[in-house]
């Protein structure tokens, strides 16, 4: 199994050289969690980025980038061999010997054959989902409120800096976006009976929430985002507990200043919003 010290730098070569771009051994694809790689597809369709005219190799190179970006660290362990990156050190260690002489056979041929057709039939079906995806139903969540464009800037401003600092794709912060509930999360949890987290009379005040969410659609064992959600008090220090993430990749001292620069960035976007307030009031 592979060190956080090596998996952390493999899966950033990947994310931002692309699974193409780093190298892989036919085979990546069986090994990824089928959860994750419809986790990817819907990413994918919703963003647009693949077309009718995208090729196999194309899409496939989409589909393991960002399936690995998705991937927590037992999953990646599972599919890191599979990459040219992985250390040879380890590949003898492990004993596991990926690329083999294959026979030609006719049950090997019509393999491959299937596995030429199954792709086909992905590609077609993430046409059709561009096809037939709708606009979002209620245009009101995006008429967004003084306060709430003033929260998405400081998200914003803090993504930036982490990413400036090359710690925004470190262990799972990166799984966090800001802005409003998805759909999806809202179906989950109105679906989940046994935690009770609401009836479908409760859909439009989710629908209102607007802040720090996990990606994907996914519920977890605290529900994240509610109204003005910080990215400091509630996922570093709060119960999602981020920081673990970010201590080890950098030192005490390193990470109080990393804390500061993101407050700093909270209170000077707030201060501003303060100011803006106020001289609405005085105005009138």
């Amino acid at each position: 199994m592979l060190s956080k010290k090596i998996y952390k730098p493999m899966k950033r070569e990947v994310v931002e050289d692309t699974a193409y771009g780093v190298g892989f051994f036919e085979g990546i694809l069986k090994v990824i969690p089928e959860d994750v790689i419809f986790e990817s597809f819907q990413e994918i369709t919703g963003n647009g980025w693949i077309t009718p005219d995208s090729t196999i190799p194309e899409i496939k190179n989409i589909v393991v980038t960002e399936s690995i970006r998705r991937m927590t660290y037992q999953e990646f362990n599972e599919v890191a061999s599979y990459l040219f990156s992985y250390p040879q050190a380890q590949r003898d260690k492990d004993q596991a010997l990926i690329v083999q002489t294959v026979e030609i056979t006719e049950a090997k041929y019509q393999e491959f054959q299937d596995a030429i057709r199954e792709l086909m039939q992905i590609k077609t079906e993430a046409i059709d989902l561009l096809k037939n995806k709708q606009p979002e139903d209620s245009v009101i969540r995006f008429d967004l409120t003084p306060e709430e464009i003033q929260l998405k800037e400081i998200a914003e401003d803090q993504i930036a800096y982490l990413k400036s600092q090359e710690l925004w794709e470190i262990g799972s912060v990166d799984y966090y976006e800001f802005g409003f509930m998805s759909n999806d999360l809202i179906d989950s949890l109105l679906a989940d009976k046994e935690r009770a987290y609401g009836e479908e009379s409760d859909r439009t005040d989710y629908e209102s929430y607007f802040g720090w969410f996990k990606a994907g659609g996914e519920v977890s064992n605290t529900l994240v985002a509610m109204p003005g959600t910080c990215l400091v008090d509630d996922l570093v220090f709060g119960d999602v507990n981020l920081q673990e993430d970010f201590r080890e990749e950098v030192d005490s001292i390193e990470f109080k200043k990393l804390i500061n620069s993101l407050r700093q960035l909270e209170d000077n976007k707030l201060q501003d919003l303060d100011k803006n307030n106020e001289a609405g009031r005085l105005s009138k």
